[in-house]
C-alpha cells in the first residue's frame, strides 16, 4: 500500500484521514500543484512551489510548510513508496482551507492541512503516436476572475467540460474565454503552429501559465522557432496547421482533430522537433 505525506508524517493511504468538514470538502478551499518526477528527480519543483505560494497569497492561505521543507517531504514520499532510481511518478501537493468554523463557516480557523501523493505515471504511448481529437467547448474561462488563473479545489466547470467532449467522442475540449478568445484545455494549455510560427494563447486569456508552457517558450529560442502570445478566437485554433497540448505530466501532446478539421501528419514536424527538445531538457535537468 502506498505512503501519503499529511501534516508532517508518512502514513499508508487508508489512514490518511481529514475531518469531514474541512473547507476543501464543503467550499472546495483548497489549492494544488501537479508536477512529475523522472528517475527520482521532480522536474522544476521550484517553479511549481512558485505557482502554488502565488495561489496562496491571492487565497490568503498561510502555507503550513514552506518550501524547502515541500521539497524534502516530497524526496522523502518518492523514498517511501520506492519512486526512485529508474521511476516516473505523478505528485500532487494539495493544501487546504482546514476545519470549518464560525456561524456561517467562511471563517478559516486553522490549521490548514497539507498532503502530498506520489505514484508511478506512465502516459498513454498510443497518443503520442496517434494524437488526441478535441472540441471547442461551450463552457467559457473567466476573463476577470483571478481564480482561472490558479489551480484550485474547485475545478467543476472543467470537469464539465471534459465530460462533454468525451460524450461527443473527443478526448478533450478546448475553452474560450469569457472575451471570445481561446484559452486553455481543461487541463492543459494549447499550442497552435500556423505558417511555421508557434502562437499560445497570452495569459490576458484566462488561462493558468503552466509551467510546461513556460518551457516551451524558453525552447523557442535555441531552436530558432519563432514564438507568440496572441488574443485570437476558434477560427485560428481551426484553421492551424498542427496542435498540441502542454502540463507537466503528459509533457507535448499532439492532436489529430480539432472537432471536423484533420490534421496530418500527426505529429507534426513543428510539433516532433518540440517533443524532442522537451524530452532532453527533462533529460538535462532530471539525470
Amino acid at each position: 500500500m502506498e505512503k501519503i505525506f499529511l501534516n508532517g508524517k508518512y502514513v499508508y493511504s487508508g489512514q490518511a484521514l481529514m475531518h469531514v468538514e474541512d473547507r476543501a470538502v464543503i467550499y472546495g478551499d483548497s489549492v494544488f500543484d501537479t508536477l512529475r518526477s523522472y528517475n527520482g528527480r521532480p522536474f522544476r519543483l521550484d517553479r511549481h512551489l512558485e505557482r502554488l505560494f502565488d495561489s496562496c497569497r491571492t487565497l490568503r492561505i498561510s502555507p503550513p510548510m514552506n518550501k524547502d521543507e515541500i521539497t524534502e517531504a516530497i524526496t522523502g514520499l518518492l523514498n517511501e513508496n520506492g519512486l526512485g532510481t529508474g521511476c516516473d511518478a505523478r505528485i500532487r501537493i494539495t493544501i487546504t482551507g482546514g476545519t470549518s468554523s464560525g456561524p456561517k463557516g467562511l471563517d478559516r480557523p486553522g490549521p490548514l492541512n497539507l498532503f502530498i501523493t506520489a505514484k508511478p505515471y506512465e502516459p498513454p504511448a498510443e497518443h503520442y503516436e496517434n494524437g488526441i481529437g478535441i472540441i471547442v467547448s461551450s463552457y467559457k474561462k473567466n476573463s476577470s476572475s483571478r481564480l482561472s488563473g490558479m489551480k484550485t479545489g474547485n475545478i467543476l466547470d472543467l470537469m464539465i467540460a471534459r465530460q462533454d467532449a468525451v460524450s461527443r467522442g473527443a478526448d478533450d475540449a478546448v475553452l474560450l474565454s469569457t472575451g471570445g478568445n481561446i484559452s486553455e484545455a481543461t487541463s492543459s494549455n494549447i499550442f497552435m503552429v500556423k505558417n511555421g510560427k508557434l502562437l499560445t494563447p497570452d495569459v490576458g486569456c484566462a488561462l493558468l501559465p503552466g509551467v510546461t508552457r513556460e518551457a516551451v517558450i524558453e525552447l523557442c529560442r535555441p531552436l530558432e522557432i519563432e514564438c507568440e502570445a496572441i488574443m485570437a478566437g476558434s477560427e485560428l485554433l481551426l484553421s492551424s496547421d498542427e496542435l498540441f497540448l502542454t502540463n507537466s505530466m503528459v509533457e507535448i501532446l499532439p492532436v489529430r482533430s480539432a472537432g471536423s478539421k484533420v490534421f496530418s501528419p500527426v505529429p507534426g514536424p513543428l510539433t516532433r522537433r518540440i517533443m524532442e527538445a522537451y524530452r532532453d531538457l527533462v533529460i538535462r535537468e532530471t539525470h
